[in-house]
């Protein structure tokens, strides 16, 4: 290996290299793409077909299966996971695209066109069919507007100016305004003026429209002008509405006006959807970012747009509110990760210096910051962005990367205490160790590839940079040390001036470990037997620890869900809403709080979906001081508000990454009142259970609708269809837009209403005006007769709606976790009641959804992954060792990471989850790195000559300290992210410290009986 000892002959020119990689890297870390989560295609639309008047089972059955077995002809679509909504006037469709799909667009396009084409197939009352597949796009920035003084018309005014402004940023890619107010001239009339003036509500209608529609109004044309002729509107305010005469009778003089019959108002309209700041009104921007930009730089131009416009043309009265700020948690994250860095850096050299020489330890320090910087160098020319998963990755590495130093150092140590001079026991101990740890390397980074090919959908999605990042890292820290440490140990670790027998600390441990050795080696079957128990014991921890793919977000802010019955209306959601605002509005760890009443919020992370929003539905927005005081309200707030309100549910949803409800059961048959049987026979069980709150099913509970019901005869005599009769009524009963005026440009709508709400009693009563009359012209007379005269009507009941899932109906009963809880034991509880407990009705089949099918589907690829990085990396030692028997063992000996990762997490009380997977596989890859270390330098004495036995324990003693210290080094690496308590790194550091420690233990105990057994050569 001739070209190790280029580095060391032209020092200048390497060191010169690592330092530029080192600078682009600190200008990297700063400039390099940022983002909160990595970009995933969001696989989801949502296809909405109108038919108006129609009930939930029409829709069901004339549109929304009609509309299934068309999506589902597509490939494309996953139809198990694919559901429907069937409601009054609508069917909702939420198509889910299969895992392996990538081109999101072009399906979506294919899905749009065909749809198009195929809606005049649909019952031709459908109205519209639109597909919607932008839904899923995540705002970078939710941006406030508020005022208590100001309009919904001035506030959406400041708020155009402003997003005109926001746009002009290059990395912009979209601005949306929610929570417009538009203003209406509203005209409340009165029913029984109307009917005893004779005028039919159409005729009224058609005299309000007849006012506001702009037609040719002709024009001068001549050889010298070319003049066109325009016709001003008349109705301009709503004194001008109300004096228009909308009916003359020429017989007598008399003239009906507006004004006579109803009661005109400009007003905004009441009791729909709004958004509130702090109980103000307000409207909201929602920003979402270019992919591929730095959301923290994209922040801070932001910023600038924000205060320049606060400062220059904002009136004092007038508030810009950041709700959602996902720049901000970016920027922590990053500072977060630099302080773990700078304090892991502190506590390793800290722990080497106890450990090791200070000038050793300084030399073994340096890696790490070269090392992360260097390779932020190589991710940013890679164009691999910073964010929580490559974060994840970086902080994951940071107490491996000192390894291979440590190993060099010890190495160098060694030859320098055997006599070589500096230079030649750099240049030893690189080209004894260079291969070992090149392949102990390659396997650590082999093992997290594999996941790129099980992983499908999002999981593939969110985790692709991860095992680069982890390559890069690894390879980098492998090509410092056999670089740039051999240079410094020559230039700092002089022979003369450091001890190369170790410390009073080394020599204990080797002491001790001696005396420990030697014991094992008197008792070796009894040593294997001890690990396998301990190992067979450590795995009983494992059904009792809480189990949780996904971890919480740790977010200052958490959002509040209020669910009301489908036949509450938007007036009991906002009292609902108000209510619980004014309770938590004085605490002073909270710093605003933004309603959405009738409506939900714009997805402003990346898991977390907003509702399917309804009238009967509120959220809320907290932002909190931090999320340490966000999680403490949570506790405080949920056990308070969840129940207070009768006929409500007040949600308090912690910010996840978990995108699916926690427990799903779902009921499968054709049969509604079956299904409606088998999930209140569970939810009954279900709302027994402490543990669980707000049980309840997708179905809402049957509805009162009034069926009118034509009589043929007296129809057929008055003129009257079906359509037309629904558009009668539809004309007489709703709120009927009658046209608009200008005032600039903004546009008013008029708006025709009953100034008393109808009742059952009033709607066979209701005057309705035949199309012949209208078509004669004789509407001005008492042209309208009682919906009674041809139609009865009488009351029926409804279902509330009706949910499928691949085309099947399906109920789907639902469950909250009280706070501590997690699915695993509660699951095993309810499983037990289905099988015991629950008797089905006959053609009802049952499935488990929720976090437990989405651990189902997940699990397997991870396993999956493991399996395949097993497979690949037994074929490295085996092309490495040459023995099958080695080669296996190695490989049992994965399992000494067991003990202590499982009482780790036991203890600490932390969850079993993904990122504690991958803190089990960085303890597989560092369990491979001391098996190889131990094997290699006992295969080596071996090969001189030396007896298996006295190669083995030889093997043990030498190797045992420099194991000792990269173990060390590994464990306090991740101490940082313990102390941080983070819900996403915790469980990690847990993991690979406690694991760590726990296979160093096992690992230096029983590594060198068990290589001295599984060898036949041994010679006494």
């Amino acid at each position: 290996m001739n070209w190790l000892k280029w580095p060391l002959q032209h020092y200048s020119i390497s060191l010169l290299i690592v330092a530029i990689l080192f600078a682009a890297g600190i200008y990297g870390m700063y400039v390099m793409p940022k983002d909160e989560f990595p970009h995933v295609v969001i696989r989801q639309g949502v296809v909405v077909a109108v038919m108006p008047g129609a009930t939930s089972e029409e829709i069901e059955q004339q549109v929304t299966k009609p509309l299934e077995r068309y999506l589902f002809t597509f490939s494309e679509v996953n139809r198990n996971k694919t559901t429907s909504t069937s409601q009054n006037g609508m069917a909702i469709v939420m198509v889910r695209l299969n895992d392996n799909v990538n081109n999101k667009d072009e399906v979506w396009s294919k899905i749009k066109h065909g749809v198009n084409n195929f809606k005049p197939s649909l019952p031709s009352g459908v109205l519209a069919v639109i597909v919607n597949d932008d839904f899923g796009n995540t705002s970078a920035l939710l941006i406030a507007v508020e005022s208590a003084d100001r309009s919904y018309r001035e506030l959406k005014g400041y708020a155009d100016i402003l997003s005109d402004r926001l746009r002009r940023i290059p990395s912009v890619a979209n601005v949306k305004l929610f929570g417009e107010q538009k203003e209406r001239i509203s005209i409340y009339i009165d029913r029984r003026r109307l009917e005893a003036y004779g005028i039919g509500q159409q005729f009224l209608l058609t005299q309000l429209q007849s006012q506001g529609l702009a037609t040719m109004s002709g024009s001068i044309n001549n050889d010298n002008l070319q003049v066109p002729l325009h016709v001003a509107s008349t109705n301009n305010t709503e004194a001008e509405i109300a004096n228009q005469i909308i009916f003359s009778d020429p017989s007598t003089g008399k003239t009906v006006r507006v004004g006579d019959i109803a009661d005109v108002r400009r007003e905004y309209p009441p009791n729909e959807p709004c958004i509130e700041q702090d109980g103000h009104p307000c409207v909201l921007l929602s920003m979402e970012m270019t992919p591929g930009n730095n959301v923290v730089q994209y922040g801070e131009e932001v910023e600038q747009v924000l205060n320049d416009f606060y400062i220059n043309d904002l009136p004092g009265d007038v508030t810009i509110t950041r709700i959602a700020d996902k720049p901000k948690v970016v920027a922590m994250s990053v500072s977060s990760f630099l302080r773990d860095l700078l304090i892991s850096m502190a506590v390793i050299i800290l722990v080497m210096m106890v450990l090791f020489p200070l000038r050793s330890a300084v030399v073994a320090a340096v890696t790490i910051p070269l090392s992360t910087f260097v390779s932020v160098a190589i991710m940013y020319l890679a164009g691999i962005e910073l964010n929580i998963v490559t974060l994840a990755a970086l902080i994951v590495v940071l107490g491996m990367i000192v390894d291979n130093s440590i190993v060099m150092i010890d190495g160098y140590l060694e030859y320098v205490g055997k006599g070589l001079e500096p230079r030649r026991a750099a240049l030893a101990a690189a080209e004894q160790y260079f291969m070992p740890m090149m392949l102990a390397t390659i396997c650590i980074c082999a093992i997290f590839f594999p996941f790129l090919i099980t992983m499908k959908g999002t999981f593939h999605d969110a985790l692709k940079d991860f095992p680069m990042t982890i390559t890069i890292n690894l390879m980098v820290s492998l090509f410092l040390a056999v670089t740039v440490i051999p240079f410094l140990e020559v230039k700092i670790i002089k022979p003369e001036k450091v001890k190369t027998d170790g410390n009073i600390i080394t020599k204990t441990v080797q002491r001790v470990y001696d005396r420990v050795l030697a014991y094992t080696f008197k008792k070796p079957w009894f040593t294997i037997i001890c690990g396998i128990g301990i190992i067979l014991l450590s795995s009983l921890i494992a059904p009792n620890l809480k189990v949780r793919l996904f971890p919480f977000a740790d977010r200052d802010q958490f959002a509040i869900e209020i669910f009301l019955p489908e036949d509450k209306g938007i007036a009991q959601a906002r009292e609902i809403a108000d209510s619980v605002r004014h309770v938590i509005e004085n605490d002073e760890r909270i710093t605003s709080i933004t309603s959405f009443i009738g409506c939900s919020s714009p997805r402003f992370m990346d898991a977390y979906a907003p509702q399917m929003a309804g009238k009967n539905f509120a959220q809320m927005i907290v932002n909190c001081t931090d999320d340490k005081a966000a999680l403490e309200i949570l506790n405080q707030y949920q056990t308070q508000l969840s129940e207070a309100f009768p006929m409500a549910y007040v949600k308090f949803k912690r910010l996840d990454y978990l995108e699916v409800d926690e427990l799903e059961y779902r009921f499968y048959s054709e049969d509604i009142d079956s299904l409606r049987l088998a999930a209140e026979r569970l939810q009954d069980r279900m709302r027994e259970i402490p543990e669980l709150e707000w049980v309840h099913s997708d179905f809402y509970e049957p509805f009162p609708l009034i069926d009118i019901k034509n009589n043929p005869v007296a129809t057929a005599q008055a003129g009257f269809t079906r359509s037309s009769t629904a558009l009668a009524i539809a004309a007489a009963t709703g709120e009927i837009n009658a046209g608009s005026i200008w005032e600039g440009d903004y546009e008013l709508g008029i708006t025709i209403l009953d100034k008393t709400p109808l009742s059952f009693a009033d709607i066979e009563n209701i005057g309705i005006a035949s199309p012949q009359t209208l078509i004669s012209g004789q509407a001005g007379k008492n042209s309208t007769i009682p919906l009674r005269q041809i139609a009865d009507v009488k009351p029926l009941w409804s279902q509330g709606r009706i949910m499928h899932r691949g085309g099947e109906r399906c109920i789907t009963v639902k469950g909250q976790f009280a706070a501590g809880s997690f699915t695993s034991p509660i699951e095993k509880h309810i499983d037990n009641i289905m099988k015991n407990e629950i008797a089905l009705p006959q053609g009802v089949r049952c499935e488990t959804g929720g976090e437990l099918e989405y651990g189902d589907e997940a699990l397997p690829q991870i396993f999956g992954g493991i399996a395949i990085a097993l497979v690949i990396v037994f074929f490295f030692l085996l092309f490495n060792f040459k023995r099958y028997g080695i080669t296996t063992i190695c490989m049992a000996a994965l399992s000494l990471m067991l003990p202590g990762a499982l009482v780790g997490l036991g203890l600490m009380d932390r969850t079993l989850g993904l990122t504690s997977i991958f803190g089990l596989i960085t303890l597989m890859g560092m369990i491979m790195r001391n098996e190889i270390l131990i094997f290699e330098h006992a295969d080596n004495i071996a090969s001189h000559g030396a007896s298996i036995r006295s190669a083995a324990f030889d093997a043990g003693k030498r190797r045992m300290v420099p194991i000792f210290l990269t173990t060390a080094t590994t464990a306090v690496g991740v101490v940082p992210m313990i102390i941080a308590q983070s819900s996403f790194w915790m469980p990690v550091g847990v993991t690979i410290f406690a694991g760590g420690i726990g296979s160093l233990i096992m690992a230096v105990t029983m590594l060198p009986v068990v290589y001295w057994k599984v060898n036949k050569r041994d010679t006494k």
